[in-house]
């Protein structure tokens, strides 16, 4: 092999090198330091695990307004102010 094949060949071989470290994106390294996880909404969660425990939480309160009016309105349970058992 000569050495300009050489040159040549080591050359291709650093370009190639150099492209699989730094890779194809296109975040410079600002945008990293600003953001370094950018995918996160809160400490350890994603927007779209936030989203979720927000929508569970409206679910489950809403569901609650029904046994909440019941207790509210005494209908949860009989009454025991009667001094006889009452049957069922």
């Amino acid at each position: 092999m000569s050495a300009r094949a050489r040159i040549a060949l080591t050359t291709a071989i650093s370009a190639c090198a150099a492209l699989l470290v730094t890779g194809c994106s296109s975040t410079s390294i600002t945008a990293l330091r600003f953001n370094p996880t950018p995918e996160l909404a809160r400490v350890s969660k994603t927007s779209d695990e936030v989203m979720n425990e927000h929508a569970l939480t409206a679910n489950m309160n809403i569901r609650s307004i029904g046994d909440d009016l019941d207790r509210l309105l005494l209908l949860s349970h009989p009454s025991r102010l009667s001094p006889e058992p009452i049957p069922r």
